[in-house]
């Protein structure tokens, strides 16, 4: 309580002068602001302004829920096709094939569904990928790409694919 009591004291004493920035100090810190805020401006990724054209291609999944795939070389992937304007023809394979089409409006990829064969998937982690994954395209996915990298995503869960 003492050391409280101290603490107030000392602020209540503060001459105005210590508080004030001389206005070279200013300017340097807006400039710095100003330098940092360009710079995370130029590093985001594209996402809003995506076309359904910058998705053409292969991918393969290196990554679910920030979790390395242990083996790269596997088959997991996705591709997306010419299908009309902004609409793509998706096929891919996780534990089952995937096929379907999808529609892109505002970086958001969505598709009233995909048709899957219905193998059983031995690995619940497997299942459990397919099974977002398909959520993820009804409900619509958050598309973010950045160079090679490719980012479907929504509120819980994140695949991370790379182009081949």
């Amino acid at each position: 309580m003492r050391g409280l009591l101290i603490f107030f004291m000392h602020c209540y004493t503060l001459n105005y002068k210590d508080l004030v920035i001389g206005r070279e100090k200013v300017k340097k810190i807006v400039l710095i602001i100003a330098i940092a805020a360009f710079i995370v401006g130029c590093q985001m990724t594209k996402s809003t302004n995506l076309t359904a054209a910058d998705l053409y291609g292969k991918y393969h999944l290196v990554s679910f829920d920030q979790e390395a795939i242990a083996d790269a070389s596997t088959s997991m992937g996705i591709e997306f096709e010419p299908g009309g304007s902004d609409v793509l023809k998706v096929h891919g394979i996780l534990c089952n094939t995937f096929i379907g089409q999808a529609t892109l409006n505002n970086g958001q990829l969505k598709s009233d569904g995909l048709a899957s064969t219905r193998m059983a998937c031995f690995r619940q982690k497997e299942a459990t990928m397919e099974n977002a994954l398909n959520v993820m395209f009804k409900e619509g996915a958050i598309v973010k790409l950045k160079g090679d990298e490719l980012t479907l995503e929504n509120n819980n869960h994140s695949f991370v694919y790379k182009k081949q």
